[in-house]
């Protein structure tokens, strides 16, 4: 039998959602087809599935952490 990993952790831009440089507004949010069904997957193997992003665009000035956390809420949601 494979042993599961610990944990696995997923870049948000580019891998769960569709990379729209510097987003900013929950309307710009697009999940990768399949990538739900993937992440089911890893929660259903009760293995810890860590979402990662580097958002340059926060040190840039391109928008503010609000906008950020916006995002954030609504794609956790």
């Amino acid at each position: 039998m494979t042993k599961l990993p610990d944990a696995v952790f997923l870049d948000r831009d580019g891998t769960i959602m569709e990379d729209a440089h510097y987003i900013k507004s929950p309307d710009q949010v697009r999940l990768i087809p399949g990538a739900a069904a993937a992440v089911k997957r890893i929660n259903d193997a009760k293995v810890p599935a860590i979402l990662i992003t580097n958002q340059s665009g926060l040190a840039r000035g391109i928008f503010k952490l609000e906008d950020h956390e916006g995002v954030r809420c609504d794609f956790e949601s």
